[in-house]
């Protein structure tokens, strides 16, 4: 496993190759590849080599400038991360291993990919966040530009090369298949993330610690909660006009647990417009993430238009494990609109469309019966769908697929 991020890292993405990587140790031998904590553990200094859950770690040494500093410092923490990470695969892969590499920092996997190549080990790319498409969203670079049409042709490389495409969602799926030509030979994977079903326990909003505290604990009010990331590709220019224009609705007041580059135009906006049915609090750490989910009725992930196949949020699967139906304000056709219309664990908007957001918030307040029937239904979606063993059992497959010959 190769992943930048990885135990003690309890982000989103540290904490998910984590579990993987402890649930292929049950069967198979492990080593983790990966940095020392530099995002939500950032500070802390761990062993350069640890036995962890049956895994063995080795984590190289690289820069670890703040992942917000400049353009230049976080493409050194790139840069020395990817080719950190190539010697350490030189040195530990060999015949007929198997290695699972993420896309983020983006120079990684092509790399690991050239180490697999050189050592004879099969690679499989995860595919969170597609690059460079996820870039021209966030106005880091023009989809016309010859830089980003430079990236594009080097990920089809990628993907033509690696023995797997592993992606989260449907659309990331459909995405990828088209940058591949007939005759290609990577098999196009969709594995889920898995929710943390194991630790939601507490699903009752009454005596919320988060809410008390913020003063939103009125068991008469709606919450709908927004937890992440703030940023540009969350939509926020388009929330903050959808929620002005809901103000008016009784007993339904927004909160956003988070931190990113928009939350201070969040608060701004927040401010100015006398927003009084918005409520923006600090992240929370992993550890609080069960009582922060259940400071909530529904809820609320976003993405900009421009995401479609790109990204595929990664808070779906424990919102609907602590029984909190989405509303999702996301493209036709991306992964979470299909779970939406496919299971009724939600409510499914147009990015664009501010009518339908006001009206689909009106009905949340006049019919809060729907709401706990569907909050019914996304705690069955995510025990059908989300659970850790589906998730590693898949994984397990793409390594028999590769080298049936191996044996557990």
């Amino acid at each position: 496993m190769v992943s930048e991020v990885f135990h003690p890292e309890d982000s989103a993405t540290g904490h998910v190759m984590t579990a993987i990587a402890e649930g292929l140790a049950e069967t198979y031998p492990v080593t983790a590849i990966c940095a020392q904590p530099s995002y939500s553990n950032r500070g802390r200094v761990a062993p350069r080599k640890e036995r962890y859950n049956g895994i063995d770690i080795i984590r190289v040494r690289s820069t670890t400038f703040n992942p917000h500093s400049a353009f230049l410092l976080k493409l050194l923490n790139v840069l020395s991360v990817g080719l950190s990470s190539f010697w350490a695969a030189m040195r530990n892969l060999g015949p007929n291993d198997h290695v699972f590499t993420v896309t983020n920092p983006p120079v990684a996997p092509y790399l690991i990919l050239l180490a697999a190549r050189l050592r004879g080990a099969h690679c499989s790319v995860i595919v969170h966040d597609l690059y460079p498409e996820a870039l021209a969203p966030a106005g880091m670079i023009r989809a016309t530009s010859l830089s980003y049409r430079v990236m594009a042709w080097f990920a089809r490389q990628l993907f033509r090369r690696a023995d797997d495409v592993i992606v989260v969602g449907r659309d990331q799926a459909q995405l990828v298949r088209s940058k591949l030509q007939a005759g290609d030979a990577p098999k196009v994977r969709v594995i889920r993330q898995s929710a943390d079903l194991e630790s939601i326990t507490n699903r009752s909003k009454s005596g919320n610690a988060h809410l008390r505290a913020l003063n939103l604990d009125d068991p008469n009010m709606v919450i709908v909660q927004f937890a992440g990331n703030i940023g540009p590709l969350q939509n926020i220019d388009r929330l903050i006009e959808m929620i002005s224009k809901s103000a008016h609705i009784p007993k339904v007041h927004f909160l956003f647990f988070g931190s990113g580059r928009s939350r201070e135009k969040l608060e701004r906006e927040v401010a100015d417009r006398g927003l009084t049915n918005v409520t923006v609090a600090d992240p929370v750490p992993r550890s609080e993430a069960d009582e922060m989910h259940a400071a909530s009725d529904v809820a609320l992930i976003s993405l900009t238009p421009g995401m479609l196949g790109v990204s595929v949020p990664s808070r779906i699967g424990n919102a609907l494990a602590s029984g909190r139906p989405i509303m999702g304000v996301v493209e036709q056709g991306s992964e979470l609109q299909q779970l939406i219309a496919e299971t009724g664990c939600g409510w499914w908007i147009d990015p664009t469309d501010v009518a339908a957001f006001v009206k689909t918030i009106d009905t949340i307040a006049l019919d809060p019966e729907m709401v706990v029937t569907r909050q019914e239904l996304a705690s069955n979606v995510a025990e059908r769908l989300f659970g850790l063993d589906t998730m590693i059992e898949e994984y397990l497959e793409v390594v028999r697929d590769n080298d049936p010959a191996l044996v557990s």
